[in-house]
């Protein structure tokens, strides 16, 4: 059958960043072609509004595998797609999420660890233990893919390296946003042929035949501008400070640091060369050394974990700013326990 309407909706959804969608389209299709693969993945879509189709993306799915409306199961099949609050997250009796190949969690979001460890466990265990009421805790194989949906900035607490998170998100009020309204404003088509079962067949043969070679759904997700937006809303404010210095930070000045260390530790006897050397020592290998300026470039090729490296360095260097706002003492300590004691640290 034809799925061009389906085609044009999943195109323009994923228009803001199209070099994710392929990401999330192979993964759905690796559920459907493979379910016995255990992907590391959590397909994660965001926006501030309601309407647009991240529910209707996760559901359609659902349908496809339970062979009925929008992803509700069907009484005399094996309801293998499931479409639940964040309540089934949370319960202790978790017995409704086992036995599926998709889950779909909406509307979750909580800025701690609660949800993060649960999901963690549910995205790369290949086993569950199962609690029902009035039963014995059994455990069982478990091969589904966890999906969310969410209105809030985050789901869970991550950062831009997290590896299992895949996320796309739709700006509030853009002129995607704009045009997505729209789109459902005069989808009457898509929508009544959506629920058929000549739909759902449709997109089953499509996707059972989407090309998926090279395509790993254990390998670690790609980051993109919506995974680091959703990372930076869960920054603390001297993490975000921290980061955008880092951005624009060209050198390691240990001159400076001496400067700020003598200043504190006047009774330390250390020399600037034996401070720079220490520097050096401890991981600060990767640029050209500067004799003229006493300072060190960062390399071309420093990567953002490499630079993630030198936070105690930003802090101090940046030591006259955090001097009214955060403790120095305290920040010198910890250069100097980075530096001068490492194994102790």
């Amino acid at each position: 059958g034809d799925v061009g309407l389906w085609i044009d909706f999943v195109d323009l959804f994923f228009s803001d960043e199209p070099e994710i969608q392929p990401h999330f389209e192979q993964t759905m299709a690796l559920m459907l072609q493979k379910p016995w693969v255990k992907q590391d993945r959590l397909p994660i879509l965001r926006s501030d509004l309601t309407g647009i189709g991240k529910s209707f993306y996760f559901e359609t799915f659902a349908a496809i595998i339970n062979g009925s409306m929008k992803g509700a199961p069907v009484d005399h099949r094996p309801n293998h797609g499931l479409v639940t609050s964040a309540q089934n997250l949370d319960n202790n009796f978790n017995g409704v999420i086992a036995n599926k190949s998709l889950v779909v969690f909406n509307e979750i979001g909580e800025k701690g660890e609660r949800h993060t460890n649960l999901l963690k466990d549910l995205v790369t265990s290949h086993t569950i233990t199962v609690n029902e009421k009035y039963m014995k805790p059994y455990t069982t194989k478990t091969y589904a893919l966890y999906c969310i949906t969410t209105n809030e900035n985050y789901t869970h607490q991550l950062d831009a390296t997290s590896r299992r998170e895949l996320v796309y998100a739709i700006p509030g009020y853009s002129p995607l946003s704009t045009k997505l309204r729209d789109f459902w404003a005069d989808s009457s088509e898509l929508k009544s042929w959506i629920n058929t079962p000549e739909a759902r067949s449709a997109l089953l043969y499509y996707y059972l035949n989407m090309d998926l070679d090279g395509y790993d759904g254990t390998q670690v997700a790609p980051t993109g501008k919506s995974k680091l937006d959703m990372a930076e809303a869960l920054e603390n404010t001297m993490d975000h400070y921290i980061k955008n210095e880092l951005l624009d930070l060209q050198y390691i000045v240990p001159k400076l640091e001496y400067e700020l260390f003598i200043k504190n530790y006047p009774y330390e006897k250390y020399s600037p060369t034996f401070f720079a050397r220490k520097i050096k020592q401890y991981g600060f290998v990767n640029g050209p050394w500067d004799v003229t300026r006493g300072q060190m470039h960062f390399s071309p090729t420093d990567t953002w974990p490499d630079k993630i490296n030198l936070r105690p360095t930003v802090l101090i260097n940046r030591a006259i700013f955090f001097n009214d706002k955060y403790n120095k003492d305290a920040l010198l300590n910890f250069l100097i326990a980075r530096y001068f004691k490492p194994k102790k640290f």
